[in-house]
């Protein structure tokens, strides 16, 4: 059930009505930890916003930094709360990124054809785009008019064919994404590719190069003196870019045990997580509280959520149908990244760790072994191939939350660990006859295991004595 409150401190409400939010013309905080009261602005409770107007300024799309106008081709617009184009021919749109982050200043650009919105050109249905994998990209490329950005994306576009791609998602959409990301740091696009290289568990490959490109992109913005880096003091985490994985040299032991990541915290009688909610294709779709999002089936709330009452061990194992993934004709899969709320209203990104249950290994993406952001089910990605025999999803078949109390009064930031499997259209649409005919009837337990697999949770609590 809903209930409504009151947006407090000057918020408002957002435009689903879903949560509060600083008003137009306000950077707002996005991510607390350490030291920043701003945390309950996460649990939609208080925000902490900055009135980016006062100092003639507008906020950049994400909220998170003030930006000027170039007073030439944009200008402050007060009743907006942002810049706006000083041409209103409605064939101008604005930019604050290019390849190296946020630019000095917003500016204004011409587009062909009448601007989508403020910050949108693009070309209509209409328009004649020809055939082809670069169909949408083509149709962009041809849409910019300013020759620096043109260039730039055009190197981009021209370097980039991979010609083992198979995934029918990939080809409509990587190249889309690969550009706006890399050549003018649209935001979406950022999230979009992020989200690519985790539903393919990190993989760098030639069938699916999401990662190599993220992580391409990620080590020239940690080059540039223009972005924000290693924020609230955690190495690689850029400001108003994915953070998917901490460095290399953060281990499973550093993690669990270095101040530097955590500091002693009050036990509560009740834990608190936050997950921040993501679609594939980059939408962020906010913050929501922890509660039977980790249990995939036969989910009953009043049980599911005991072990966070703290040191409740738990145990949940349930048969999830594959099959009814396959056949989803709208599939929804979600994105999370997961923190934790101490006491004090402090929150800590909690460290993934990430198993290959179908070879047993540990799974890592050039000497990273914690990652962030995670699924539970990918069901669009991989699930729709030019190739039947590798049309596949991908899910979490146990997940287990680790939480170690550190004496009485501290505890080290919780693990969560999650083993992955995949399983093939193949075995699951079309099973092997031996498995369904009347003769071999004594078979179909295992054709049922495999359109039927366990899934399990668990939460477990240890005990160190520092």
């Amino acid at each position: 059930t809903y209930s409504c409150i009151t947006c407090p401190n000057g918020t408002v409400a957002k435009t689903n009505r879903m949560g509060c939010e600083c008003p137009a013309g306000h950077t707002q905080y996005q991510y607390a930890t350490q030291g920043n009261t701003a945390l309950s602005g996460i649990l939609s409770l208080e925000l902490g916003c900055t009135n980016c107007t006062l100092a003639n300024k507008a906020p950049s799309r994400d909220k998170s930094i003030c930006m000027d106008c170039d007073g030439t081709t944009a200008t402050l617009d007060g009743n907006l709360g942002d810049c706006a184009c000083t041409n209103t021919s409605g064939l101008y749109y604005l930019i604050e990124k290019d390849n190296t982050g946020y630019l000095a200043a917003k500016q204004c650009i011409e587009c062909p054809y009448p601007v989508k919105d403020r910050y949108t050109c693009e070309a209509p249905a209409s328009a004649n785009c020809g055939t082809g994998v670069y169909c949408n990209i083509d149709n962009e490329l041809s849409a910019c008019m300013n020759s620096t950005t043109c260039d730039r994306l055009k190197a981009i576009r021209n370097r980039r064919v991979y010609s083992q791609i198979t995934s029918l998602y990939y080809l409509e959409h990587f190249y889309s994404v690969l550009t706006k990301c890399q050549g003018i740091r649209d935001e979406q696009a950022c999230q979009h590719l992020a989200n690519l290289c985790v539903a393919s568990l990190y993989t760098t490959s030639s069938e699916v190069p999401a990662c190599e490109v993220f992580i391409e992109t990620h080590e020239e913005l940690m080059k540039s003196t223009t972005n924000q880096v290693n924020q609230f003091g955690i190495t690689g985490w850029v400001a108003g870019f994915p953070f998917l994985y901490f460095d290399a040299s953060v281990t499973e032991t550093t993690y669990v045990n270095s101040e530097a990541i955590t500091a002693p915290v009050i036990v509560p009688t009740r834990l608190r997580f936050i997950l921040a909610t993501f679609s594939l294709n980059g939408t962020f779709l906010g913050y929501e509280e922890l509660s039977n999002q980790l249990v995939l089936c036969d989910s009953d709330e009043l049980h599911t959520t005991d072990w966070l009452s703290f040191g409740v061990n738990y145990n949940h194992y349930c048969q999830l149908n594959l099959y009814h993934f396959f056949q989803r004709a709208d599939p929804k899969d979600r994105f999370y990244e997961l923190f934790y709320v101490n006491a004090t209203n402090t929150l800590y990104p909690v460290a993934v760790k990430m198993i290959n249950g179908d070879t047993n290994t540990q799974i890592v993406m050039s000497q990273k072994t914690l990652f962030r952001r995670f699924f539970t089910i990918e069901s669009e990605v991989f699930a729709h191939e030019t190739d039947d025999s590798k049309r596949t999803i991908t899910y979490a078949s146990s997940m287990v939350m680790s939480i170690n109390l550190r004496g009485s009064d501290a505890m080290s930031p919780p693990l969560l660990t999650i083993t992955y499997r995949r399983q093939t259209a193949n075995n699951i649409l079309q099973p092997d006859s031996a498995y369904t005919s009347y003769s071999n009837m004594t078979q179909f337990p295992i054709y049922e295991a495999i359109q039927s697999p366990t899934v399990s949770f668990t939460a477990a609590y240890t005990t160190n004595h520092w």
